[in-house]
């Protein structure tokens, strides 16, 4: 719902820190427009923690702004995605969900 809820529950903080009930997910879309903490301020917390830092993560925005783009992309999102997006947008998207890992033979 916002910026802090997400904080907290990628931190497993508070009401969320029984993994088993809510676990990290594999691949996330994020907005840049959030209340409290922006998408922004978000993303920089994800890359500054050494056991989150490869969480892939998409922008899904209203935003085109150039430097919007450009700074996201910086900060180590995956993928800037414009709303709405297209199927083929979000099928852009999944490239980015770690592939299952096959049994040794």
């Amino acid at each position: 719902m916002d910026g802090q809820q997400a904080l907290d529950y990628l931190a497993g903080a508070g009401k969320y820190s029984a993994r088993t009930l809510h676990p990290l997910p594999s691949l996330i879309f994020l907005d840049l427009k959030l209340p409290f903490v922006s998408g922004f301020d978000v993303l920089s917390w994800l890359r500054g923690q050494p056991s989150l830092s490869d969480l892939p993560v998409v922008i899904l925005t209203g935003s085109s702004e150039d430097r919007d783009r450009q700074k996201a992309l910086e900060l180590g999102a995956k993928a800037y995605l414009v709303k709405p997006p297209t199927p083929e947008m979000l099928l852009q998207a999944i490239q980015y969900l770690p592939q299952p890992q096959t049994a040794a033979a």
